[in-house]
């Protein structure tokens, strides 16, 4: 990988860690997952439009399963794998924290119905066993490998073509567990793609918390050096899954202790050091000092944005306390809590309820937590009751563009509709009330990307921005109907151009 292009990585990434991305979704990680996992099961599939209750039923007879297999114009032998997974099914309903009625409705659901709680599992049982293919309606002679290379639901096809593969765009495809997948299959155990392994995108593969195996072997290989082996450890020390080969002695000098401290399986690894660093502060200030030049210490400022870091922050919060004024201004920026990440963080909420004082209410108004929206409901009810004047001189104030797209914050917007910034309620799946009820104010080129926003996209066809439509992950009906309008650059890109079969 080029100097540039390991530049623009690390850039990438940090910026992710300082959460400075105005333009980031405002869903928190955990929203986004489910999101996704709806879009996957919203496909054109009949077995996902099955019950559970109609699966045990069908499992218990071969004749109706044969007939089945006829009627949804599947393969017995996949219905039969299906069948196999049904107590798996069951058992993820048992251990759900539903009431007894609720799991019984549960069971009568159509498997794209299901809560979120139950989708994500449910329908990573249905990759193991189907495969993503494209849609009928797309020819293959519109396809551009080195596009496809990055979508996500496009692991399959590219198992079906080795020979077409970019191995060094592969890694940068969001599928992490799927590119993984192939390199492991292609490059490290097939001869014939052996000579593609100095090709990968080693810098982006090192934050792959799935290709875990891959990195330690070419640790071993190389040696600790960082010189003698392919692993970026700037990006290593972000990978979830590497903190038992961080831990190790021999290579905790080449941590990035700022990247660590984004990461969410760090936390015992990072608490150790902070009070290695308290030993040191304590008999050695110097070598202290010397530590934090370097940025050889726990990063305060990004670990305020980790979610799974509150009882530590709680703890630093306590300690910061304590201090006087003097010693707290004298701290560097890594050295304290920033409350401007901290506000932004979505397991927070509690540290920001009993510090209202030190909120920074535009990094809440994208937190996208529903607790946030108690907070954030107060503080507009009193940025209201301001003189025009005394509003103006506030500098630490809701910023509406972000809560306009906050997809929790839909009670607030209808109270406000008139500080609404509309082109960034055009993207909030949640607000197609609000904005069926002013279509003079949507922008419709934004409107385009927005999963849930179909029936008035249908309803508006002349508004419609093709490009951005064709990124839409729920428009696939919109599109085959309209396969002039397609922008194929940006459909190839499009997750759902892949049906699970």
């Amino acid at each position: 990988m080029s100097l540039t292009n390991k530049k623009t990585a690390r850039s990438n990434i940090l910026g992710k860690i300082l959460r400075i991305n105005s333009n980031r979704s405002s869903s928190s990680p955990d929203l986004e997952v489910i999101r996704k996992m709806k879009d996957r099961a919203q496909t054109d599939n009949p077995l996902f439009r099955l019950s559970i209750a109609d699966y045990e039923l069908m499992c218990k007879d071969e004749k109706t399963l044969g007939i089945m297999s006829k009627l949804l114009d599947t393969d017995k032998k996949k219905l039969r794998k299906i069948c196999k997974q049904i107590h798996i099914f069951l058992e993820n309903i048992n251990s759900s924290p539903e009431t007894i009625k609720n799991k019984m409705k549960v069971h009568k659901l159509s498997i794209r119905q299901l809560p979120d709680a139950l989708l994500e599992d449910i329908i990573g049982i249905y990759e193991k066993i189907l495969k993503y293919e494209l849609r009928d309606w797309i020819p293959i002679h519109k396809l551009d490998w080195d596009i496809i290379v990055y979508n996500p639901n496009a692991i399959d096809l590219l198992d079906a073509n080795p020979d077409k593969i970019d191995w060094e765009k592969l890694p940068s495809n969001p599928n992490q567990e799927g590119s993984a997948a192939l390199i492991r299959k292609y490059v490290f155990d097939n001869p014939k793609y052996k000579k593609f392994a100095n090709d990968i995108d080693w810098t982006q593969l090192s934050s792959n918390p799935y290709a875990i195996d891959l990195l330690e072997a070419s640790i071993k290989e190389g040696g600790a050096d960082p010189t003698n082996n392919r692993v970026d450890w700037y990006l290593l020390s972000g990978n979830r899954e590497a903190i038992h080969i961080l831990s190790k002695p021999q290579y905790r000098k080449y941590i990035d202790w700022a990247v660590l401290s984004s990461n969410s399986s760090a936390i015992d690894l990072l608490a150790d050091k902070w009070e290695e660093e308290k030993q040191i502060k304590a008999t050695n200030i110097t070598q202290y000092h010397r530590m934090r030049d370097e940025g050889n210490i726990v990063a305060w400022n990004i670990l305020s944005g980790n979610p799974s870091a509150i009882d530590l922050l709680r703890k630093k919060i306590r300690e910061e306390r304590k201090m006087t004024q003097e010693d707290y201004n004298n701290l560097e920026d890594s050295e304290k809590i920033a409350w401007s990440n901290l506000s932004a963080n979505p397991e927070a909420i509690a540290l920001l309820e009993k510090n209202p004082d030190k909120i920074y209410w535009i990094h809440l108004s994208s937190n996208s937590s529903p607790k946030a929206v108690k907070l954030l409901k107060e503080r507009v009810e009193y940025e209201n009751g301001l003189t025009t004047n005394a509003y103006n001189l506030l500098t630490n104030k809701i910023r509406w563009l972000f809560l306009s797209a906050n997809s929790n914050a839909i009670k607030i917007l209808e109270a406000n509709q008139s500080k609404i910034v509309w082109g960034a309620l055009s993207n909030n799946p949640n607000a197609i009330k609000i904005l069926e009820e002013n279509q003079g104010k949507i922008v419709w080129n934004t409107l385009s990307g927005n999963p849930e926003a179909i029936k008035l996209l249908e309803a508006n066809m002349e508004k419609i921005d093709w490009a951005t439509l064709s990124r839409n992950a729920n428009a696939m009906s919109l599109l085959e109907a309209n396969k002039d309008k397609i922008v194929w650059g940006e459909l190839l890109n499009n997750p759902s151009i892949f049906i699970l079969r």
